[in-house]
This record gives C-alpha cells, structure tokens and sequence, in this order.
C-alpha cells in the first residue's frame, strides 16, 4: 500500500493522485498540516525540508518527495500496471523537459492567479484552506473567521 502525504488544494499532489489512479495501484491519502508537517517529520528524510506530494511505499520502506521524482518512481518500481511514460527515450526526454517547464513555471503562476481569485471571490475560505488544523481549528470558528 502506497499512503500519499498531501495538502488537498495542492496540484502537485492532484497529479500524483491521477497516477496512482492511472496505474490502478492500491494507496491512501493522508491530507497534513500545511505549517507543522508533523504527519511527514516522522520519516527519516535526507534533505532538510519536508516537500509534499510525499509518498511511503510499505511495499519497498522508501520514502520519496517531488510529484516528478515520484512518478518516476511508480513507473520502475510498478512495471505491471499501465505505463506513465512511453519507451521511446526520445520522447521520454521531451516529457521530462515539459514536467519541469510545467512545474517551474507555468504551476507557480497558475497557482499565484487561483490563489488571487480565491481570496477576491471569498476571502473566508482561506483561513479553511490553510489553517484548518492549527490550534484545534481556531481560525475557522465562526466568531473568529468573520468578515
């Protein structure tokens, strides 16, 4: 079983969500604190930040963040479920060019303008967005997350 370690708004996660749909592969999601990252810290981790998606694999023990470096991951370790990535290195090369353009660039300012349009159209919800489980949910309580 695969659990995938994710903040539910993030794209990045949706597109590991999609590939382990795709791949038919068995996986649970844990949705983390945004700020603490407490559900992920438990994992011994060689670089010192905590990046979600972030997968465990029970399968292998291994542990992985980066939505790229996962997929390519499901692709080796999960060679029997239907491919991610076609064969032709050719064409394995372009779409390995087009994740990092799309992620570096095109992800962040999506992110950037749906974020902007959330907080014109309702301001209130980011406080559900972000904060929903820091101080037992404080900053979502009626009389605190008020216009």
């Amino acid at each position: 079983m695969i659990t995938l370690y994710e903040l539910h708004w993030s794209h990045y996660c949706e597109k590991i969500r999609w590939a382990l749909d795709y791949k038919k592969l068995h996986w649970k999601k844990v949705n983390i604190s945004a700020f603490s990252k407490k559900e992920i810290k438990q994992f011994a981790s060689t670089q010192k930040r905590y990046l979600v998606p972030f997968i465990y694999d029970a399968n292998t023990n291994l542990t992985l963040g980066e939505s790229s470096d996962i997929l390519r991951y499901l692709e080796e370790r999960y060679t029997s479920s239907p491919k991610l990535f076609p064969k032709n290195k050719k064409e394995n090369k372009l779409i390995n060019q087009w994740l990092m353009a799309l992620d570096s660039k095109l992800a962040i300012i999506g992110r950037r303008l749906g974020y902007t349009q959330i907080i014109l159209e309702n301001p209130r919800i980011l406080p559900k967005l972000f904060l929903p489980n820091l101080w037992r949910g404080f900053f979502t309580w009626p009389l605190i997350n008020r216009p």
